[in-house]
């Protein structure tokens, strides 16, 4: 019960990355034997948009001279809807919260 009500929590408070990586390794604890979880990122999905395709998109939202609130609102709803997994590389990443590491939730399983 207090995992789903930390994950209530990450999800209304927009940390989607920390919750996939919650649910990842709750599933992970749970579903898979200790003999077989030596493969690493079982649960690993990979993101539907290539991040080159995503900037893209971007920069064809800021080209179209809409109005300044308009184009912010665009550019995050794109944003939200591409970027809610964890990012795989912390060295490449420019938004530091995108990068989740698993002792950053691991307390949420164990407190």
């Amino acid at each position: 019960a207090l995992t789903l009500q930390c994950g209530l929590f990450l999800r209304q408070a927009g940390l989607w990355e920390q919750l996939w990586t919650l649910l990842r390794l709750c599933l992970e604890l749970n579903v898979f034997q200790s003999s077989s979880a030596s493969a690493p990122n079982r649960f690993n999905i990979k993101p539907s948009i290539p991040e080159d395709q995503v900037i893209t998109l971007e920069d064809n939202i800021l080209s179209s001279q809409l109005p300044l609130p308009t184009l912010w609102l665009r550019v995050e709803k794109l944003r939200e809807g591409v970027h809610w997994l964890p990012w795989d590389k912390p060295t490449n990443c420019e938004d530091p919260q995108r990068v989740v590491f698993p002792d950053d939730v691991s307390d949420f399983l164990h407190p």
